[in-house]
C-alpha cells in the first residue's frame, strides 16, 4: 500500500503497528492470552465489547478512535478514485464527439488543438521555476536543468490538454453527481482570512513546529491570491506531543491575536522553525509592537492553552492524528499537498456552489 499520510508530522499507534510482521503481533496476542469476540452492548454500558485481553475489555470506541485517521483517508481515497475514473470516462467521450464533429481522429485533434499550441520551455523559464522552489529542489541549477525543462514542458502540456477538456466538458453539460465524504468542522470563534461568506472555507489543523505545515504556507498564499474574496481560510491548532515548543507558540500566536496581530505573529514563526522558544516568543512580540505586558502575561499564564487543547480534540474526533490537516467545506485533504490537489477541490465545490455561499457557516471572531 503507498504512503496514505504524505507530506505530514503525525502521531499514532495504528501506523506503528500496521508495520510489526503480522506473526509477531498474533505471537504477541497468544501469550497475552488474547480473546478476541464481538459482543452486544451491555446494559449501561457506552460501546461494545469487541475483544478481550485476559479481563481487560478492548471496546469498539477504542478501536475506532485508533483507526478513524486511517478510514477517513481511505474513504478520500475511494473516493478519489472514483472521481478520477469518472473524469477519465468523460474525457475520452467529449474528445470523441469533438473529433468527429471535426472530420479528425481523436489524434488528430488533440494535435490540433495542443500540439500545435505548445511552445518550447527556455532555458530563462527553467531558471525562473528553479529560483522559486530552490529549497524543495536542493541541487544546483546545472544538475537538473535538462529534468527541469522537461518537466516544465510536460507541465504545459498537462495544463492545455486541462484547459481544454474543462471547456469539452463545460460545453457537453458535464455534472459531477459523485459526492466526496464530508464533516461538520466548526469555525466559529477562531482565526480567520477573508470573508464570512466565501463559498469556500478551508480549515487548517496545523502545529507551529511541523516543517510539512511550513512547506504548506507558500500554497495557501499562492491560493489566497488566486482564489481572493471565494475562499476563507480558518486556522485551528494541533500541536503534536514531539514538537516541544509547538503547544507554547500556539499560545503565544493567540496571545498576539488578543492585541489584533494573530496572522503577523503566525507568519513570523514559520519564517524561521529553528528560533522557537521564550525569548524567541518575545522577540518577535516585540518586533511586532506589541504591549510587551500584557503579552507576557498572557503567555506566563498560558491563557489560551484551553482553548488549544479543545482544538486537540476536535481535530482528533474529525479523524486528525497529523499536521497539517486541512478540510475544504467539509472535505478532507491530508498533508502539505500541491496547489493542483487544491485546486481540485475548490474548483469543484466552486462549481457545486456557483457562487453562493457556503451552508450555514457560524460568523468569525475575524481576529487578525
Amino acid at each position: 500500500m503507498g504512503r496514505i499520510f504524505p507530506f505530514q508530522c503525525r502521531v499514532g499507534r495504528f501506523a506503528q503497528m500496521a508495520t510489526k510482521p503480522l506473526a509477531l503481533i498474533a505471537a504477541l496476542a497468544m501469550s497475552a492470552g488474547l480473546i478476541v469476540s464481538v459482543v452486544n452492548a451491555r446494559a449501561g454500558q457506552d460501546s461494545p465489547v469487541v475483544a478481550k485481553v485476559g479481563n481487560h475489555e478492548i471496546t469498539e470506541q477504542e478501536v475506532d478512535k485508533l483507526v478513524k485517521p486511517r478510514m477517513a483517508s481511505v474513504e478520500n481515497e475511494i473516493y478519489e478514485l472514483k472521481r478520477q475514473a469518472i473524469l477519465s470516462i468523460a474525457d475520452d467521450y467529449v474528445i470523441q464527439q469533438a473529433a468527429k464533429r471535426e472530420n479528425l481522429s481523436e489524434a488528430e485533434y488533440l494535435k490540433k488543438k495542443i500540439g500545435d499550441k505548445l511552445t518550447p520551455v527556455s532555458e530563462q523559464q527553467a531558471h525562473a521555476y528553479y529560483d522559486a522552489h530552490q529549497a524543495d529542489i536542493g541541487q544546483p541549477f546545472d544538475k537538473v536543468k535538462t529534468a527541469l525543462m522537461r518537466y516544465l514542458e510536460r507541465k504545459q502540456l498537462q495544463e492545455r490538454r486541462d484547459e481544454l477538456l474543462d471547456t469539452l466538458r463545460e460545453q457537453a453539460g458535464f455534472t459531477m453527481l459523485l459526492k466526496p465524504p464530508r464533516v461538520e468542522v466548526a469555525t466559529a470563534g477562531f482565526p480567520t482570512l477573508g470573508p464570512n461568506d466565501a463559498p469556500v472555507t478551508v480549515v487548517e489543523f496545523t502545529d507551529f513546529q511541523c516543517p510539512f505545515c511550513r512547506r504548506a504556507e507558500p500554497t495557501i498564499k499562492e491560493l489566497r491570491d488566486k482564489y481572493g474574496d471565494k475562499m476563507r481560510l480558518v486556522h485551528r491548532d494541533f500541536p503534536l506531543p514531539f514538537h516541544r515548543q509547538a503547544f507554547k507558540a500556539a499560545v503565544a500566536a493567540h496571545c498576539a491575536g488578543d492585541q489584533g496581530h494573530f496572522w503577523q505573529y503566525h507568519d513570523a514563526l514559520f519564517a524561521d522553525q529553528s528560533k522557537l522558544g521564550n525569548d524567541e516568543f518575545k522577540a518577535i512580540a516585540k518586533k511586532l509592537d506589541l504591549n510587551m505586558p500584557q503579552f507576557q502575561n498572557c503567555l506566563d499564564k498560558d491563557e489560551h492553552a484551553d482553548q488549544i487543547k479543545k482544538d486537540i480534540a476536535a481535530g482528533e474526533a474529525l479523524g486528525v492524528d497529523g499536521t497539517p490537516a486541512f478540510f475544504i467545506n467539509g472535505v478532507s485533504l491530508v498533508g502539505a499537498q500541491p496547489p493542483e490537489k487544491f485546486e481540485s477541490l475548490i474548483n469543484t465545490e466552486l462549481a457545486q456552489t456557483k457562487g453562493a455561499s457556503s451552508p450555514s457557516q457560524a460568523q468569525t471572531n475575524g481576529k487578525n
